[in-house]
This record gives structure tokens, sequence and C-alpha cells, in this order.
């Protein structure tokens, strides 16, 4: 087996693990979130200016909240529009900010598909 055949099918096993389940992927985020905008930082001091600071970013993105929007074979939950309305309405609970991030993601990753 070469390199090039190798990196393929690492690619291929990437793609073939299962996701959890939509349940728990959204009640860590949820947890993320609460542990960034209450416990790290405090919420109303984020909300005195404009974005979200490199921490709260990081923090948050590292549950790949953004898999709803890309289908599977590219290595997402699958782009289910469902999931995308979950990840929204989760993320608008806690910050507008990420919410419009997410939102303006999504339409994007949802425009490139038609």
């Amino acid at each position: 087996m070469n390199y090039l055949e190798n990196q393929e099918s690492l690619v291929e096993l990437e793609l073939e693990k299962e996701h959890q389940p939509f349940d728990e992927f959204i009640d860590t985020l949820k947890a993320k979130m609460k542990l960034v905008f209450h416990n790290r930082a405090d919420i109303d001091n984020l909300s005195l200016k404009r974005g979200l600071p490199p921490f709260a970013l990081r923090e948050i993105m590292s549950v790949n909240p953004l898999s709803t929007g890309i289908p599977k074979k590219y290595g997402g939950r699958g782009g289910l529009m469902h999931e995308n309305i979950g990840l929204l309405a989760a993320a608008s609970y806690e910050s507008l900010a990420l919410s419009l991030t997410f939102g303006i993601n999504s339409a994007l990753f949802f425009a490139t598909r038609w």
C-alpha cells in the first residue's frame, strides 16, 4: 500500500466514525456555553463588546458545532435542518452574537449544497 492509498483509507475510516446522538451533542454544547458564559467570564461584560473573545470562541468551537451543516461524506453530522435549528436555538439562548455566527455559517453551508 503506497502513501496515497494509506491516506485515503485513513480518510474513509474517519468519515465512517459515528457521531454522538444529537441530544448528547446539544447537551455537550450547552454545557460548554454555560461554562464559557457563566463560569469563565461574565456574560454581562461579554455583551458590552462586539463579537466574542478568542478564548470563548475556541472553547465553544471545540465541540464542533458547525458540523451540523456539513454533509456526512465530508465528516459532518449530515446537514439535517432540524439539527441546525436546534443548534441555533441553543446558541441564541446564551448569546446573540454566537447565534448569528452559527446562523450565517450554516446558511453558507446550506447555500453551497444547492
